[in-house]
């Protein structure tokens, strides 16, 4: 058993061994809490949104990246929760979620997807603004970026130039510590960041 009731000042209240699992019964999580997980038994998470209140609908994020997507080289989509990601991507992305359990995954880039000609999904439950929504499929747009000018160098650039260099390779170690990624991964969230803020 998870719960007891008890009498308290007669009023039948319900009592929790361990008040960190209550759930909402309305599909809610806790503040600061991520999201609902298949792969673990804790039941404290939601997979309909890793912030209460926060999302959009999945129509007002299309039509906010309507001009994104005129321009763009690669198919932009929108889901409106994890739920509604196809399969593989929904497991990806439960699985950082696992490992990082604060993550608020906005958006997902697969160089792969769409038949070899990548793709990006947006997560409307985790989006809070039309700046949010902008600034996410900036991030995912950035990668492709990246793997386009770099090419087949860009595991060698990322070593050679990023990860052993005296002041990015500690701030790229802390990323990878951070969402447990491979050192090349960080290295290319890293540097995608800085591109975003303008700082190379």
């Amino acid at each position: 058993y998870d719960a007891f009731y008890v009498m308290e000042r007669n009023v039948k209240n319900l009592g929790v061994y361990i008040p960190e699992n209550v759930k909402s019964a309305s599909g809610h999580c806790l503040p600061g809490q991520a999201g609902f997980t298949y792969g673990t038994k804790d039941i404290r998470f939601s997979t309909t949104s890793a912030v209460p209140g926060r999302g959009k609908p999945a129509k007002f994020v299309q039509n906010v990246i309507k001009p994104l997507e005129a321009v763009s080289v690669i198919k932009l989509n929108v889901a409106q929760s994890i739920n509604d990601l196809p399969i593989r991507y929904a497991a990806d992305v439960r699985l950082e979620m696992q490992k990082n359990p604060h993550a608020i995954i906005r958006a997902i880039f697969d160089p792969m997807g769409n038949n070899g000609k990548g793709e990006i999904w947006l997560i409307a439950d985790n989006l809070k603004d039309r700046k949010d929504i902008i600034e996410s499929a900036l991030h995912e747009l950035l990668h492709l970026g990246l793997s386009k000018v770099l090419g087949d160098t860009m595991l060698e650039f990322y070593d050679k130039e990023l990860i052993g260099h005296p002041e990015y390779g500690p701030q790229i170690e802390a990323i990878r510590q951070q969402w447990k990624l491979k050192p090349w991964e960080a290295a290319e969230e890293w540097l995608v960041e800085e591109g975003k803020a303008g700082h190379i």
